[in-house]
């Protein structure tokens, strides 16, 4: 017979190295796939969604180093998104020279640092241990995160700070610091000056450091021991938030009514491109906004869908979509089945998954756009979902069937010496 308590330390401390194993092996077939992408990439055979703003950027940052080696002075730059993203990209090359694989390692950099990100706060999710791993392996490898980790875009720098601007908040609702608020703010500040879109996350993070109250895992209005100061004090923030997002989205917005700007905005921007979608959709008043966002939701997130394949490279977003539609009902399954402070951390997350894609879903109408943005805000999927994945039964008994297997085949299992 086997020895049961010497083998099952064993066996234990067998899953703890391949649990290890698993987060490094996640990184490293997701750097051999990134390396085979980029020798794809930069030899003549560009990837999918890569040419036009990669192209840009990267003349645009030569650009900007080349200025300032014949003038010795920086270029005046209007602060944009892209505009502050082609200046980083542009100080690098001042820093470390005009060099392709400059930017490139920067990607690598913030592909890896989201990964450990994402294992953290999925960490912070659930007492489940394997489900860390779970959410590293699938941001690793979800195809999206890895493309726009090698073509020059700003989408990695975006991910790394949203994630960790969410992981800090998470955090924070466990062991309220001051310190994880100033990452979790900060952070989202950071995001916000290469793409100001994402910030509508942001309202989430105030309700939750005004209003949850972590000692009691509860949320409160207002605190009835000193409500005047309460009253006082977050009305006063909420004021100076409503205030500020105001005045950085008035560049975008204007005095004209919602429906006006919205089908404005769609016919500027959103309706460009082969893979249109919606495009007879039109709010003529706040009653078809409100009926319209649902489906443009549906849209951004599924879109496209089977019958609307034309080429080849679309069976390629049909997979991704279905993808999407799979951990949505597995991040929404896992979160509605646990209980207390876990589905808490858990309906905070999805919130702020409703918020991105209600507005990001009437900024795109096609799906090629949508591709792009979509992939900003799947982390969070996947982090609820593997939460999910790890906790349910049939997960744990494959799980214990892999690491027995993976014990007797590394011969930590053996009968005892007689």
């Amino acid at each position: 017979m086997y020895g049961t308590p010497h083998s099952l330390k064993k066996v234990l401390s067998a899953l703890s190295m391949y649990c290890n194993k698993l987060l490094l092996g996640s990184i490293s077939i997701g750097l051999i796939i990134q390396i085979g992408l980029l020798v794809v990439h930069y030899t003549g055979a560009p990837l999918p969604y890569a040419l036009l703003d990669a192209v840009k950027y990267q003349e645009q940052a030569v650009d900007f180093a080349q200025h300032y080696f014949e003038t010795g002075t920086l270029p005046y730059v209007v602060a944009t998104g892209s505009t502050l993203y082609i200046a980083l990209i542009g100080s690098l090359y001042i820093i470390f020279g005009v060099a392709e694989f400059i930017p490139v390692i920067l990607n690598l950099l913030l592909w890896i640092g989201l990964i450990v990100v994402v294992y953290a706060l999925t960490s912070e999710l659930t007492r489940n241990t394997t489900a860390p791993y779970l959410a590293a392996f699938g941001t690793a490898l979800f195809p999206p995160i890895l493309l726009y980790s090698v073509i020059l875009q700003r989408d990695s720098l975006v991910l790394f700070f949203t994630a960790l601007s969410v992981y800090a908040l998470v955090r924070w609702m466990n062991k309220p610091t001051g310190w994880l608020m100033a990452i979790s703010l900060g952070s989202l500040a950071v995001v916000g000056l290469f793409h100001f879109g994402v910030v509508i996350i942001g309202a989430v993070h105030v309700a939750v450091f005004l209003f949850y109250e972590s000692s009691r895992e509860r949320w409160v209005l207002f605190d009835s021991g000193h409500l005047l100061r309460e009253v006082v004090v977050k009305v006063v923030l909420v004021t100076v938030f409503a205030v500020l997002a105001v005045s950085l989205f008035s560049t975008k917005l204007s005095s004209e009514p919602l429906p006006a700007l919205l089908s404005r905005h769609l016919d500027g921007v959103a309706w460009s491109g082969r893979a249109v979608y919606l495009e007879e959709l039109r709010p003529a008043s706040l009653i078809d906004v409100g009926l319209q966002t649902p489906v443009r939701m549906a849209y951004f997130l599924f879109a496209p869908y089977p019958w609307e394949i034309q080429q080849p490279l679309d069976l390629l977003g049909v997979g991704v979509s279905v993808a999407y539609a799979a951990l949505l009902v597995l991040a929404v399954w896992a979160t509605l089945r646990r209980k207390g402070s876990e589905r808490t951390r858990g309906l905070v997350l999805l919130a702020m998954v409703v918020l991105f894609v209600a507005v990001f879903a009437w900024g795109t109408s096609n799906y090629g756009t949508s591709f792009r943005h979509k992939s900003k805000i799947v982390w969070v999927l996947i982090s609820l979902a593997s939460v999910g994945i790890a906790g349910s039964p049939w997960f744990q008994h494959l799980h214990h069937a892999v690491v027995r297997g993976w014990g007797r085949c590394a011969g930590i299992m053996r009968r005892p010496r007689s």
